[in-house]
């Protein structure tokens, strides 16, 4: 069994420097592949307002976020005699915002991308140069996955990458249990596990771990994720 290398970075996180090779160097291939001053710079805009997203605005909101948890915990269980204001969302002045693009940039700029394969003058060291081009490398049998967990509003995301297998198993634990039952077999990512609080109103520590399912599962099992659940 082998594993596809997608060229396009699955984790958001890995995308801001691929979307940053790829506006820095499109424009250079404008008259090779045949395209209009327009199409290419419609297609940059729509990688510049997607970096932006993922790179300015995600990155804020989850800061904010953090902030407005703080603001919580001080409210509900610091002290003084001064109030406490909720803090405000204002994203920085640097860099400045790329304008605004219609819904479906991503999927846009995909088949901007498949478009481009098909024109005459593309050719290999276009793609790499591009870093257009997909890979396979073989799977190793004894990897474990590489996965992540977040505590959200109403249920714990659950992500991961199959990496060429049919599926992931999905264990847990809550609580002080020391007993790994089975959670779910998935197919495509992310699962959302929306089960209750085992006593409504009390957080309660969830524990997960991960392995490769091949209609049987590999048992080569990933570390353990952690959070807090608060329902």
């Amino acid at each position: 069994m082998s594993i596809t290398n997608r060229f396009y970075p699955a984790r958001r996180g890995d995308q801001g420097p691929w979307l940053t090779n790829w506006i820095d160097k499109i424009a250079g291939y404008q008259l090779i592949l045949g395209y209009l001053v327009a199409e290419i710079a419609g297609n940059i805009a729509d990688a510049q307002r997607i970096l932006y997203l993922i790179n300015t605005v995600q990155g804020e909101s989850q800061k904010f976020a953090q902030s407005i948890t703080a603001h919580v915990e001080i409210v509900l269980h610091g002290s003084g005699a001064d109030l406490v204001p909720i803090p405000l969302f204002i994203l920085p002045t640097t860099p400045l915002p790329p304008g605004n693009v219609k819904p479906g940039a991503e999927k846009r700029l995909l088949a901007f991308i498949a478009n481009l394969k098909t024109r005459p003058g593309y050719n290999a060291a276009i793609g790499i140069d591009l870093q257009i081009v997909s890979s396979t490398t073989p799977s190793d049998p004894g990897a474990a996955p590489d996965p992540g967990a977040e505590s959200k509003s109403g249920y714990v995301l659950l992500t991961f990458v199959k990496a060429g297998h049919p599926g992931m198993l999905i264990q847990y634990q809550v609580g002080a249990s020391a007993v790994w039952a089975d959670l779910a077999v998935c197919t495509s990512s992310p699962y959302h596990d929306v089960r209750p609080l085992a006593v409504p109103g009390q957080p309660e520590v969830r524990r997960y771990r991960f392995c490769f399912w091949d209609n049987v599962p590999s048992n080569v099992w990933s570390p353990v994720y952690e959070v807090t659940f608060g329902g």
